[in-house]
C-alpha cells in the first residue's frame, strides 16, 4: 500500500528539521579497507615448539658456565693472594733487623734477669724467645695434633685473617675502621736512656711481658670472632696493638708498621694463646679417656663422647642430667644440669686463661659486667673439637683447631655464651674460672657432633647455676 500525500509530506517536514551530527572523516587508507582484517594464526608444530624451548635454554646454560668460570677464577685469585701473602711475610721475617726471635743468649739471659724481679702471677709463665722462634705459621690460625713416640703434642699454625677489634663494653664488638699510623716511626721517650729504643729493648723491658702481654690477651677474650680477627697484616690488627703498646708504655712516644719486630711477636704471642688454649683442653679429654675403665674400650668412650656433646651432657656442665633420663625438659620431673661453663673439661683451662689476662691496662676491667665471651666460646668450641677426635672410640686426629672448620660452631656456641644472666657469670668468675637432639648409635661422622650445641640448655634462673 503506497503512503498517501499527508504522509510523505509529513516525513519531508521532519528530515528538514532534524538536526543531523556530522560523521568524523575516514583515515586514508588508499587501496584499503578502513579495518583490515587480522591474519589468521598459524599453529606451530611440535618440533618448533621444542626449537624454541632449546633456543630459550642455551642462554641459561651459557650464563651458568659463565658464572662457574668466574667462581673459579675467583678461587686460583684467592689461592694466588695467600701463597703471595705467606712469601711476603716470609721475605719480611728474613729482612727484618734486631729481629727478637734472633737475639743472642747472651741477650735472651740478660733480658729475663732483667725482669725477673717483675709480676710473676702470669701463672710462672715468661717471654720464651726460643719457643716463639720454633712455632710454625700457616695463613690460618690453627692447632692441630701430631703424635710423637706415644703422646699427643699440639702443633701451632698461624693464622691470616682480618678484623680486629677489642670490645669496650660487656657486648663482644664487630671491627671498627682503623685510623692510619703515621708513615715515619718517631721515637723520643727515654727507655733504655736513648732517643730511639730499639724492638729488642722493648722486648726486654718487663712491661712487655708484664702489662703488654696480658692486655693483648685480654683483647682476644672480649672478641666477637677469635679466629678471623686476628691477622698480621690487618690494619685494624696494627691498630689494636697500637693502642695496647701506648697503654703499657705511656711515656713513649712510639709508631708501630707492620713489619715491625714487635707487631710480629705480638702476633704469635696470640696464637700461642690459642694453641695453648685448645691444647689445654685435649689434653684434659686425653687424659679422662686414658682412664683404667675407658682403657682397651672403644664402644664405652664412643657411648660417653655421645652423651657429653648433648646440650645438657658433661662436656659443659658441672653436675650434667644423667644418661639414663628420657623425660623432655618441659616435664617437671626432667633434672636439669648444674654449673655451665664449669665442668671438668672447661674449668682448669679457663682458670688457667683468665690468669693470663690478670694485670691488663684495657678498660673496662673484665667482670659480671665486661666478660670474657669470646674466651669462653673458645673453650665451648675447642671441647666440641677435642671430644670429635674420640668419637670413634679411639684417638683419631682432628682437623684443624680453625675458623674454617668451626666458625658455625663458633657463631653458635657465641649466641648461648650472650644468653647468661650476669648473676650466672658472677658465680661462673668467682669458681675460678674466670640438646634435646639425640646423637644416633651409629653416628660416625665427626660433623654431627655440631648438631648437638645448637640445643643447650642455658639456665635461664641464677639457682641453676
Amino acid at each position: 500500500m503506497q503512503p498517501s500525500t499527508k504522509v510523505k509530506a509529513l516525513c519531508r517536514q521532519k528530515l528538514q528539521t532534524a538536526v543531523v551530527n556530522p560523521r568524523d572523516p575516514l583515515p586514508d587508507c588508499p587501496g584499503q579497507n578502513v579495518h583490515p582484517a587480522k591474519p589468521a594464526a598459524t599453529r606451530r608444530t611440535p618440533q618448533e615448539v621444542a626449537a624454541k624451548h632449546e633456543a630459550k635454554k642455551q642462554p641459561t646454560e651459557e650464563k651458568k658456565q659463565v658464572m662457574e668460570e668466574k667462581i673459579h677464577k675467583g678461587e686460583k685469585a684467592a689461592e694466588t693472594l695467600v701463597l703471595m701473602n705467606i712469601n711476603e711475610d716470609h721475605d719480611n721475617e728474613e729482612l727484618l733487623t734486631e729481629n727478637p726471635q734472633r737475639l743472642s743468649a747472651a741477650i735472651r739471659k740478660q733480658g729475663r734477669e732483667h725482669h725477673g724481679d717483675g709480676d710473676t702471677d702470669d701463672d710462672g709463665e715468661d717471654f720464651d724467645f726460643d719457643a716463639v722462634e720454633d712455632g710454625v705459621y700457616s695463613d690460618e690460625s690453627s692447632v692441630g695434633p701430631t703424635k710423637s713416640k706415644g703422646k699427643t703434642v699440639i702443633k701451632l699454625v698461624s693464622e691470616s685473617n682480618s678484623d680486629f677489634i677489642p670490645a669496650k663494653n660487656s657486648k663482644p664488638q664487630k671491627a671498627e675502621k682503623p685510623k692510619h699510623a703515621k708513615k715515619a716511626p718517631k721515637a723520643n721517650g727515654d727507655l733504655g736512656g736513648g732517643d730511639h729504643p730499639t724492638a729488642a729493648e722493648f722486648l726486654r723491658d718487663r712491661r712487655w711481658v708484664n702489662v703488654f702481654i696480658p692486655t693483648i690477651t685480654h683483647a682476644l677474650y672480649i672478641l666477637w670472632e677469635p679466629f678471623l680477627n686476628f691477622a698480621s697484616e690487618s690494619p685494624v690488627f696494627l691498630g689494636t696493638v697500637q693502642e695496647i703498646f701506648n697503654l703499657s708504655f705511656p711515656n713513649v712516644d712510639f709508631v708501630l708498621v707492620a713489619d715491625d719486630p714487635l707487631v710480629v711477636t705480638a702476633y704469635k704471642q696470640i696464637n700461642s694463646r690459642k694453641s695453648k688454649l685448645a691444647s689445654g683442653i685435649l689434653e684434659t679429654v686425653t687424659k679422662f679417656f686414658n682412664r683404667d675403665d675407658f682403657v682397651n674400650q672403644p664402644e664405652k668412650i664412643r657411648d660417653f663422647v655421645c652423651w657429653a656433646v648433648k646440650g645438657d651432657g658433661p662436656a659443659y656442665y658441672k653436675t650434667p642430667t644423667p644418661r639414663t633420663s628420657t623425660v623432655a625438659r618441659d616435664d617437671p620431673s626432667y633434672q636439669a644440669p648444674n654449673g655451665f661453663l664449669q665442668s671438668q673439661f672447661i674449668a682448669p683451662t679457663a682458670e688457667q686463661c683468665l690468669r693470663y689476662a690478670k694485670n691488663s691496662v684495657l678498660h673496662p676491667p673484665l667482670n659480671t659486667k665486661h666478660l670474657p665471651k669470646g674466651l669462653y666460646a673458645l673453650l665451648l668450641t675447642a671441647v666440641e673439637w677435642a671430644f670429635a677426635a674420640f668419637l670413634s672410640g679411639t684417638y683419631t686426629e682432628p682437623r684443624l683447631f680453625s675458623h674454617k672448620h668451626y666458625w658455625h660452631t663458633m657463631q653458635v656456641f657465641l649466641g648461648h655464651v650472650d644468653c647468661i644472666s650476669e648473676r650466672h657469670w658472677g658465680v661462673i668468675l668467682m669458681s675460678g674460672n674466670s640438646v634435646d637432639d639425640d646423637v644416633d648409635d651409629d653416628l660416625h661422622d665427626a660433623l654431627m657432633i655440631s648438631a648437638c650445641c645448637e640445643d643447650f640448655y642455658i639456665p635461664s634462673s641464677p639457682q641453676k647455676v
